[in-house]
């Protein structure tokens, strides 16, 4: 079993108010973890208005697949959300669970 860790961060400059990121965040969430069935949560940087560090969780006997998922995933979040600018991602891999 492999179990894959995604971590995503995002720039969220059209954000006025920690009000406004919440709105985004919880709709984010919620429809990234409808289409991919992945565990998602948003996990650092609660107080910044203009960033979304997300963090998603997949477990998979191909140790290939979770990279091409979060390659779906910030490709999803790319064409929903134009206005979120990628800052940094990265996958970790945990085998032989």
């Amino acid at each position: 079993m492999n179990i894959g860790v995604f971590y995503m961060s995002y720039r969220l400059s059209s954000s006025h108010s920690l009000k406004a990121k919440r709105q985004a965040v919880t709709s984010l969430i919620s429809r990234v973890h409808r289409k991919f069935n992945v565990s998602v949560t948003e996990y650092g940087d609660l107080d910044i208005w203009q960033r979304i560090t997300l963090m998603a969780c997949v477990a998979s006997a191909d140790p290939n697949f979770p990279d091409q998922l979060l390659e779906s995933i910030t490709f999803f979040i790319n064409e929903m959300r134009p206005d979120l600018e990628l800052i940094d991602c990265s996958t970790e891999l945990i085998s032989g669970v």
